[in-house]
């Protein structure tokens, strides 16, 4: 599957040595099927790929991947020019998804739940029953007001 989007054998030849090689086939046939574009599914690849190499260079074995992993690469890239650097968390973001999917690493931690205190739940009772909001929205408002 991998020679459905890349050619040059050099390419081929490192992806196949990383880490992650054992997912790229299943990733790029699940990205396919989801209806992503050749030249997103490349970029995803080649960011993987990249990000193997980086793990790999630092000794983080692929069980322990998680999401401050996403940070470090973050600023490993942000010392680089990269003109869609921005897509490349979003790769990673995607690619660790996949993983925990298959289990291959462990589920990600979830966000502490704001801090409740009487007027944020009379904020939230009011959002939900005058506005509608959406159990999302109305965590990213709490979160937003926890400053406050």
């Amino acid at each position: 599957m991998l020679t459905d989007y890349l050619q040059s054998p050099d390419t081929l030849e490192r992806m196949r040595a990383s880490c992650v090689a054992p997912y790229l086939d299943d990733l790029a046939s699940t990205m396919a099927r989801a209806g992503f574009k050749t030249l997103t599914i490349i970029e995803h690849l080649r960011t993987v790929e990249q990000l193997a190499r980086w793990a790999e260079h630092r000794g983080i074995e692929l069980a322990h991947w998680d999401d401050s992993l996403l940070a470090g690469f973050r600023r490993h890239l942000a010392g680089r020019r990269l003109a869609k650097r921005h897509r490349v968390r979003t790769h990673v973001v995607h690619f660790l998804a996949f993983l925990r999917e298959r289990g291959v690493i462990a589920p990600a931690t979830p966000e502490p739940a704001p801090r409740s205190t009487p007027i944020l739940e009379l904020f939230a009772s009011w959002m939900l029953r005058h506005r509608g909001v959406a159990s999302h929205t109305l965590y990213r408002y709490q979160r937003a007001l926890e400053v406050f």
